[in-house]
């Protein structure tokens, strides 16, 4: 079941993503950089960890994507979708992310109207998609119903907007979110995998917004202090979590490590987390800063008054 829930993980790291994009982007006026800023702010730490990938695949290649497929190399760079895995395989969602960004650079024409101009080219592409279905791997891909986790991710900012929710609606809509995965993931999917998947993390996202003020206003007890560093290596922790559960795997199988499943579960869960903060840390956030000529905000704090563009990914 955890499994299952963690590798829908996409659905609910696009409606985070565009709950703050849209929300930022009502208290900041965005120039025709954006583009050029998310790709600065996303792809090194991306393509470095890819490098890392390619070492191993070319040492042994049974390693990466053990599931079976072909990888390709290429394309794990560009992110352009061709149907074959890439050395990092959880980059997919990377590849829908860009897709969206620029659909949102085209919206900026549009000035004031910058949320409602990306909702309904997104809207848009998904209905050309239901109509006039395509075997072609791009066609696909931008007419994919995925999509339709961006303009939820939107709904949730204009769910939130203006509203402050108290404690015990927060906490109702959270519990909804994960009573409504757990009957997804013990009975099948209901209507479809987007909408299936998609409505729930959004109950969840917007449950845990939530609580935001609330830990923003006890930002110096150590429950605050926690869910502020997940936040900020959020992007490390998504990206560099399938290198620790590689790891730890292969060092069960060579040493016969026989561990019950709650056990081995804490053992990811806890791996995987400590390798992100670790990345973040030593590579993300200096990256981050070496590239920009100002020092850009890498953390939640600085991320929540200031624009995406050179913020979290």
């Amino acid at each position: 079941m955890v499994y299952d829930w963690l590798i829908r993980r996409g659905f609910i790291f696009y409606n985070i993503r565009l709950y703050y994009v849209s929300r930022n982007c009502q208290q900041n006026n965005y120039t025709g950089g954006f583009f050029k800023n998310r790709i600065k702010r996303i792809i090194p730490l991306y393509w470095t960890l890819t490098i890392l990938a390619l070492a191993v695949f070319l040492i042994k290649p049974e390693l990466i994507n053990s599931s079976g497929g072909n990888t390709t190399i290429l394309h794990s760079f560009t992110l352009i979708p061709t149907g074959n895995k890439l050395l990092i395989q959880n980059g997919w969602t990377l590849s829908y992310e860009f897709l969206f960004y620029l659909i949102f650079a085209v919206s900026l024409i549009t000035k004031s109207k910058k949320l409602i101009t990306t909702s309904c080219i997104i809207l848009g592409m998904i209905t050309i998609g239901l109509i006039q279905p395509s075997d072609a791997t791009l066609l696909k891909f931008i007419t994919s119903p995925l999509l339709f986790e961006f303009f939820i991710g939107i709904l949730c900012y204009w769910a939130m907007k203006n509203t402050n929710i108290r404690a015990a609606h927060a906490f109702t809509l959270l519990a909804s979110g994960i009573f409504a995965l757990a009957l997804v993931n013990n009975n099948g999917i209901i209507i479809n995998r987007v909408i299936s998947y998609g409505l729930p993390y959004a109950l969840i996202v917007i449950g845990m917004i939530g609580f935001e003020r609330f830990f923003i206003q006890s930002k110096n007890n150590i429950i605050s202090k926690i869910l502020r560093l997940t936040g900020d290596a959020s992007y490390s922790l998504y990206l560099v979590h399938p290198f620790a559960l590689a790891g730890i795997a292969f060092i069960v199988r060579k040493l016969h490590i026989n561990l019950n499943y709650p056990t081995l579960l804490i053992v990811l869960l806890f791996s995987s987390y400590l390798t992100g903060i670790i990345c973040y840390k030593l590579l993300e956030a200096p990256l981050t800063n070496f590239l920009h000529k100002k020092k850009a905000p890498t953390t939640y704090s600085q991320a929540t008054n200031s624009s995406p563009s050179n913020t979290l990914p």
